[in-house]
C-alpha cells in the first residue's frame, strides 16, 4: 500500500503516513441508507442525503445482552464465593417449621 500524498510505502492498517503524516484511509465499504435507500460511505454516521442515522441497531442489543450476561455471571460467582444462610419456612398442619440451610 502507498501513501496517496507522497507515495511512500505504508503498512496495512496504519492510519497515518510515517513519512509525511497524511491520513491514510482504506477503501470504505458502502452501505444502503434505511430511510432513503441510497448508497453512502460506510464510515459516515449520518446519511448526507436525508440526515438519517446510519449506525446499526444490532449494537444496542449486543450491549444489552452482554450486560445481562455479565450480571448473571457476577451473581453466580457471588453466590458461589459468598454463600449466605437461607431461611425457609414450611407450614405443615398449621404448625410452622423454620429451617436454616447452607448451600454447598
Amino acid at each position: 500500500m502507498k501513501c496517496p500524498r507522497c507515495g511512500a510505502p505504508v503498512r496495512k492498517g496504519v492510519s497515518l503516513c510515517p513519512n509525511c503524516g497524511a491520513l491514510i484511509r482504506e477503501k470504505a465499504d458502502y452501505i444502503r441508507c434505511k430511510r432513503c435507500g441510497k448508497l453512502v460511505n460506510g464510515a459516515l454516521y449520518v446519511c448526507p442525503n436525508c440526515g438519517a442515522e446510519l449506525t446499526g441497531g444490532g449494537t444496542r442489543w449486543g450491549v444489552l445482552f452482554l450486560s445481562v450476561l455479565l450480571g448473571l455471571v457476577v451473581g453466580v460467582m457471588a453466590y458461589r464465593v459468598l454463600p449466605l444462610p437461607m431461611k425457609s419456612e414450611i407450614q405443615r398442619d398449621g404448625q410452622s417449621l423454620v429451617a436454616v440451610a447452607q448451600p454447598p
